[in-house]
């Protein structure tokens, strides 16, 4: 049986931005022009920061098994894809 209350957060009502993906009546339209605003962004940047802001660790990269040691630290993790990231601007390209 499932719990009626939960601590889930809407990501897009708490971080204060409107869906990227919606539906019309030509299709599924996504807003990727503002990275800011972007639900891919917000999803990776608090799966990366929510052990920081949960106080389990100082810094993202002190969680040994979070993917940020492989996108920003140079750690060669194989279950992750960099350039997906990339092309879809989660990380930088250098």
């Amino acid at each position: 049986m499932f719990q009626k209350d939960t601590k889930a957060l809407c990501l897009t009502e708490s971080q204060g931005i409107s869906p990227a993906f919606f539906n019309t009546h030509f299709g599924m339209l996504g807003n990727l022009d503002l990275p800011e605003t972007n639900y891919l962004n917000v999803c990776f940047d608090y799966i990366h920061q929510n052990l920081v802001n949960d106080r389990l660790v100082w810094n993202p990269e002190d969680w040994e098994f979070s993917s940020y040691r492989d996108y920003f630290c140079g750690r060669k993790g194989k279950l992750l894809n960099r350039e997906l990231a990339r092309e879809l601007g989660l990380i930088a390209t250098f």
